[in-house]
């Protein structure tokens, strides 16, 4: 049996453009953002980040979910090496089954 460890890892293209944070994260089409601070642009591209992972996840779990059994695909925190991909899923509030 071969095992393999997602991270959830995600990377911000961000710039500052006059008085506003721009930005985007590049792996999650649809998530960008756009706010006075850097620290604001954060975390409203984290929020977006998790608000369309859901909506895939809503999207792909199918009417006939009971037929089927559903198991977690990543690691728990606990057991992921690389701590900013610990940091990360703690920040989406992803959740540690």
């Amino acid at each position: 049996m071969i095992t393999k460890i997602m991270k959830a890892e995600f990377t911000a293209i961000i710039k500052k453009e006059g008085d506003w944070w721009l930005g985007w994260v590049k792996e999650v089409p649809g998530a960008n953002g756009q706010e006075r601070t850097k620290e604001e642009l954060m975390i409203s591209l984290k929020e977006a980040t998790k608000e369309i992972l859901e909506l895939y996840r809503q999207k792909a779990t199918p009417e006939t979910i009971s037929e089927f059994e559903e198991m977690t695909a990543v690691p728990r925190h606990n057991e992921i090496k690389d701590l900013m991909a610990r940091k990360i899923c703690t920040d989406l509030d992803i959740p540690n089954p």
